[in-house]
């Protein structure tokens, strides 16, 4: 009887490791869909991306 219980103890705490779903990533992407100015391009898109990112992680954009 105590091996029947060792047995079914062994492989219940197996039933336990399985519960562990699937971890997704997100897919991480950024689109600028417009038309420029005139005089303007992707160069002086990226310029302002780029201060922009430093916008929102300093100051008050960054603060929770």
């Amino acid at each position: 009887m105590k091996f029947l219980f060792s047995l079914t103890m062994v492989f219940s705490f197996s039933l336990f490791a399985e519960e562990d779903g699937p971890k997704y990533e997100a897919n991480v992407a950024e689109y600028y869909v417009s038309s420029f100015k005139e005089g303007k391009d992707m160069d002086d898109m990226m310029k302002w991306a780029e201060k922009w990112k430093k916008w929102a992680t300093t100051g008050e954009a960054a603060e929770p």
